[in-house]
């Protein structure tokens, strides 16, 4: 296996170039001891090379530029909206208000660079990562185009001709398993997230290797060897389909090398062949590494070569039981928990998937297919949704990486002891890492004290855990995002938190209770309190068990809301907590006058850290050991202001920011 060694070894040298040095000098203690030790240094120079180069080429990859304002280059990956341009100095992200290129153009753009900016909310869709996975840091804004060569494929007219005949939602599921394109809005992508269909559902190597096979036992005979120009010829149609996809170029890449390989005199095994398309896929995109594209099937593909079931039936070790074992921890990794019926619907859905993807690509030939595939899509979204409601979902919260970890090697533990005929073994090695997943399912009983500042952009929405209850103080509020479906609740799961027992809201500006309706709509919410109650409720204080929040700002005859914003009061554990909502200078001074003792160990600062808030004075009377200040990444009212950061940093508060750090646990 000295192919699949150097693999390992290439990765290792990336990972270090991308994460930590320290990586290398791990690696390097193999080297080390084969060429002083057992002074075999061909073998160990074999370790050495492999590892350098991984990190070398990571390391000095072209990153592009800042102060680019004309690049050249080939397009090399193209969606509808963007396309990626790879240049002699770096990979581009471009946006083109005309986007008239089409892929493989040769083309040199005049505008100007830019860093892609894209906010990035708990359990979402990490796009920065995807970008840097891409080998892609900066983005470039094309205001004017030219063509040094303008290369054929343009696939707008074959789009458009193919959808003819589809409704919207047939449209979304056709684009996404032709073209690669996610047209799905979240409420979709979620189903297919916690049934576990996201890659049944897209473009991969799934469909077109099933239908690679169908069309071998149709053709193969006929063509016998001459299949494989076929086989060739199908992937790259599908490779300028789907804009050149990173998954497809992984399968045209090992259907080459395996033809090339059944020719050698002396084959390589079939474990080798497919860690020299990881090497080679690595060597000329090492940040791919990163990427769910590679990191998802590859550890899966190497475990089917390494441990190959020998039963024809598969009955000790079913394929979809590979799949469900292989991919549990990840689904609960990116899920925080497991749809309990999912997997048996993907039993009746990836035969219908199957089906779609052929119909699909009927489409391109016979536009009038659609309408068989409208009624196919309408029975396939009935099948999800009767899944999503009557199935019961575990919620699981966020595993340990240590449990994660424990849990695949005693899988390849395993399947040694089954390879070689020791089998009660084997299942008795495999109930454990299940039991030990089993216990994330739990329900959790113990008592929690923290206060969470959840980052939710420009917005306030802050978690406490008091004992077994959950409050959360304001909501966040966005216009263009449901915060409350892709990152509130999110964030609950991760903690796996069952329920909100309160709400409070501070005052009623979108940025703190926008969130709200849709939290109460899509998760259990049994208690919703607003500052104003408070004036209800004896010495202006509410009590969850003995845990007294009371709200200091009884100012509430101004039509500006700020002046009406409530002002939270509360001790966990000997920890004075104050979560100053957007109450301005004028409430602060009347809070100065009532109160002479403000002291606090916890101050959320008011007003997302403007110079309408957190006058000195106030700053010096609350003097607390830890202040935190919640605004957006970038935002347009220039939160936190300069002036608060001066009076933070002469009164010497240590401060944090959602902004720059995202959200922030406080264990009290």
């Amino acid at each position: 296996m000295p192919v699949f060694f150097a693999f390992i070894f290439l990765m290792i040298g990336i990972l270090g170039a991308i994460y930590s040095p320290y990586l290398l000098i791990i690696a390097l203690l193999p080297f080390l001891y084969l060429y002083f030790f057992r002074k075999i240094r061909t073998k160990a120079f074999f370790f050495l090379i492999p590892l350098l180069v991984g990190f070398f080429i990571s390391f000095f990859w072209p990153k592009g530029s800042l102060d680019a304002k004309e690049v050249t280059g080939l397009v090399v990956y193209r969606k509808e909206n963007y396309y990626y341009l790879l240049t002699l100095k770096g990979k581009y992200l471009v946006s083109d208000k005309k986007n008239e290129v089409s892929l493989f153009s040769l083309v040199t753009l005049t505008g100007y660079s830019k860093t892609p900016y894209y906010t990035k909310f708990e359990g979402s869709f990490d796009y920065l990562n995807h970008l840097k996975s891409e080998g892609i840091s900066y983005a470039f804004q094309s205001e004017k185009t030219s063509f040094i060569f303008k290369s054929p494929f343009n696939l707008s007219a074959l789009r458009k001709y193919a959808l003819s005949f589809l409704n919207e939602d047939s449209k979304a599921f056709v684009v996404r398993l032709l073209f690669s394109e996610n047209l799905f809005d979240y409420e979709k992508n979620h189903i297919f997230n916690e049934l576990g269909l996201s890659s049944i559902l897209s473009l991969s190597g799934f469909h077109l290797s099933f239908f690679i096979r169908f069309i071998k036992k149709l053709f193969g005979k006929r063509l016998k060897d001459n299949f494989f120009y076929l086989e060739i010829g199908i992937i790259s149609t599908f490779l300028i389909l789907s804009g050149f996809k990173y998954t497809l170029r992984r399968i045209f890449l090992l259907s080459l090398l395996s033809f090339i390989n059944k020719k050698k005199q002396y084959p390589l095994r079939s474990l080798d062949v497919l860690s020299l398309v990881a090497l080679i896929l690595l060597i000329f995109e090492p940040f791919s590494l990163i990427s769910p594209s590679f990191y998802y099937p590859f550890p899966f593909l190497f475990l089917l070569r390494i441990f190959p079931a020998k039963e024809k039936n598969q009955k000790a070790f079913s394929f979809f039981a590979k799949i469900f074992l292989f991919y549990l921890p990840i689904r609960l990794l990116n899920d925080y928990g497991l749809n309990l019926l999912s997997h048996f619907s993907q039993l009746l859905l990836i035969p219908l998937t199957h089906l779609l993807f052929f119909l699909a690509i009927g489409c391109l030939i016979v536009p009038q297919i659609g309408i068989f595939i409208n009624l196919l899509v309408s029975f396939i979204s009935k099948v999800m949704n009767i899944t999503m409601e009557y199935s019961p979902y575990i919620l699981s919260g966020k595993p340990w990486v240590g449990i994660i970890v424990f849990y695949y090697l005693l899988i390849v533990l395993a399947l040694i002891a089954k390879t070689y005929h020791f089998k009660k073994m084997a299942n008795s090695i495999l109930v454990i890492p299940l039991l030990a997943l089993s216990c994330f399912f739990l329900p959790d009983l113990s008592k929690h004290y923290e206060v969470d500042f959840i980052d939710v952009g420009q917005g306030d929405a802050t978690l406490v855990r008091y004992e077994r209850k959950n409050l959360l103080i304001d909501t966040g509020g966005n216009l263009k995002t449901d915060l409350a479906k892709e990152c509130l609740i999110p964030y609950f799961k991760k903690k796996k938190i069952m329920k909100i027992d309160y709400v409070f809201i501070t005052h009623l500006d979108y940025d703190h209770y926008g969130a709200l309706e849709s939290l109460r709509k899509n998760y259990p919410v049994l208690n919703v309190i607003y500052a104003s109650d408070f004036q209800s409720f004896e010495n202006n204080s509410y009590y969850v068990d003995d845990l007294k929040i009371t709200n200091l700002n009884n100012y509430q005859e101004s039509t500006d809301t700020n002046y009406c914003s409530g002002v939270f009061d509360f001790t966990i554990k000997d920890k004075r907590i104050l979560i100053q909502g957007d109450a301005p200078i004028e409430i602060e001074k009347q809070i100065l006058e009532e109160k002479k003792d403000l002291k606090a160990d916890i101050l959320k600062v008011g007003h997302h850290g403007s110079k309408t808030s957190s006058s000195k004075e106030y700053l010096k009377a609350v003097d607390p050991d830890l202040a935190i200040i919640s605004a957006g990444l970038n935002n347009s009212y220039g939160h936190p202001n300069k002036e608060t950061l001066a009076s933070l940093n002469s009164l010497d508060i240590p401060y944090r920011r959602t902004d720059l750090e995202g959200s922030i646990e406080v264990k009290l």
